[in-house]
């Protein structure tokens, strides 16, 4: 039977282009299976989402960088246009199996991260291989097993051990073949026996037309989402009036008790974004957070990390932040209680100056500072502008730095009133001694770092477009 959602997980190396026992290490050897593109053309004018999820283990091994991945895959996007056809994302691992990493296949973590950004289940959905841990990691999701017999498919045939169900083919192009075939089956068959076709609302749903997400396997109308979304906002404005002056009352504790009992709302709101709009979180290198002062630079994408690092970090938090938001009544009021550092930026350098001093003296006190460096919360899939007084105020107080990567602008967009369900991932990097290195230096490895953790964490967004 056809799957709810018109998805497809293709695996890269052996399916779509020929396979190197040494690697594909550059585009130069990245070259298309004949037919392979051209398959992938037909799922995409047969309404299918393709998607592609690979084990990129060069990265880690030093084979190729990054940059150069991204580079293969502009080829591959570009190779696709050639003949129509488009690939609706890439994911992939760079992990050695060393790492023990959860989106290594045969692991199903890059299956999940999948449904989860497209917001999907996984039940049915055709998964495409070569090797027996690509369709292990299907299996293991809930995809349906299909084996191509190019690359290493024959050696994985000839082993034996597939997963029940395994539905062997000569190539991609036979494979897509069989399943557009069943599809025409399957929609005949859905006919009424009258002869009129589907009632309209259940083709619409084929159509795409109406807008579906999925939360605990439950299909989510956009409407359903407003109203999710509405009910966070009225309980997360009921919880500030009520935190903010609770927040006087705490005026008098010392200040661990009043921060601990302050962020029990940021607490709550994470909480309850969790169990009204579906909105979970999962962290990487918690390890690398240090039992000493540092310094804090992160993605910027959404309020939902503002909130939540104040609670989650082992340390209490300096943030380094307008003082314009103090006027905020109420919420404004609770952070001024908090030792924060509210600066004038049209003071500029005598701005800087204050954060410097403060800064001194928060860090000796125990106490961590967290700054964006891009400033502001900047779109999904973009890169802001890095400022360089986060790694100045490292230099100059001679403060390690902490990068950290995360996507919560997926869940909970810029200016958007909607929250969508899903998984946010919070990257911890390790910390970047200031040692050697001036404002600028140090800055550069922030950026590079939590950009490249970017394209880590949140594959579909960051994929190399085609020109």
């Amino acid at each position: 039977m056809q799957p709810p959602t018109k998805l497809i997980v293709l695996d890269r190396d052996g399916v779509l282009n020929v396979d190197s026992d040494a690697f594909i290490k550059s585009p130069q050897e990245w070259r298309p299976i004949p037919g392979s593109l051209e398959a992938v053309a037909r799922l995409n004018q047969a309404g299918y989402r393709v998607v592609v999820a690979t084990n990129q283990s060069g990265v880690a091994r030093g084979l190729l960088t990054m940059a150069t991945l991204n580079a293969i895959h502009q080829k591959m996007h570009e190779s696709a246009q050639l003949v129509g056809a488009h690939f609706d994302a890439v994911f992939f691992c760079p992990h050695a199996s060393t790492d023990h990493c959860d989106c290594r296949k045969p692991k199903a973590g890059m299956l999940h991260a999948l449904a989860t950004r497209f917001e999907v289940r996984l039940k049915g959905v055709p998964n495409v291989g070569d090797s027996l841990r690509d369709l292990q990691a299907g299996f293991v999701a809930g995809c349906k097993p299909h084996l191509v017999l190019t690359g290493k498919g024959e050696k994985t045939r000839d082993a034996g051990g597939l997963p029940p169900g395994t539905m062997i083919h000569e190539n991609l192009a036979a494979m897509v073949d069989l399943l557009l075939k069943n599809d025409v089956a399957v929609a005949a068959a859905a006919t009424c026996r009258c002869g009129m076709p589907p009632p309209a609302s259940v083709a619409a749903r084929r159509s795409g037309t109406i807008a579906h997400y999925f939360y605990s396997g439950v299909p989510m109308s956009r409407f359903i989402l407003f109203l999710r979304s509405l009910l966070f906002v009225l309980l997360m404005t009921v919880a500030t009036v009520i935190w903010a002056i609770a927040c006087f009352m705490f005026a008098p504790l010392p200040y661990n008790k009043r921060y601990y009992w302050t962020s029990r709302w940021n607490m709550f709101v994470i909480w309850t974004a969790k169990v009204i709009c579906g909105i979970r979180y999962q962290i990487k290198g918690a390890e690398n957070l240090p039992d000493a002062p540092v310094i804090l630079l992160s993605k910027h994408q959404s309020a939902w990390e503002t909130i939540f690092y104040l609670y989650y970090m082992p340390r209490p938090l300096v943030y380094v932040f307008k003082k314009e938001l103090t006027y905020i009544p109420f919420f404004g009021w609770g952070i001024a209680l908090l030792r924060m550092i509210p600066i004038d930026r049209k003071k500029g350098k005598d701005a800087f100056a204050q954060v410097v001093a403060q800064g001194r003296r928060r860090l000796a006190d125990g106490q961590w500072i967290i700054m964006f460096p891009e400033g502001t919360r900047i779109a999904v899939g973009e890169t802001g502008r890095y400022k360089g007084g986060g790694a100045r105020l490292a230099v100059e107080t001679n403060t390690p730095v902490v990068p950290i990567a995360v996507n919560a602008g997926e869940c909970w967009p810029k200016n958007s009133f909607i929250k969508k369900p899903g998984m946010i991932t919070v990257s911890i990097g390790q910390p970047i001694s200031p040692e050697g290195l001036d404002a600028v230096g140090m800055m550069l490895k922030v950026e590079e770092w939590i950009e490249a953790e970017m394209r880590v964490i949140s594959p579909t967004v960051y994929v190399v477009k085609p020109k």
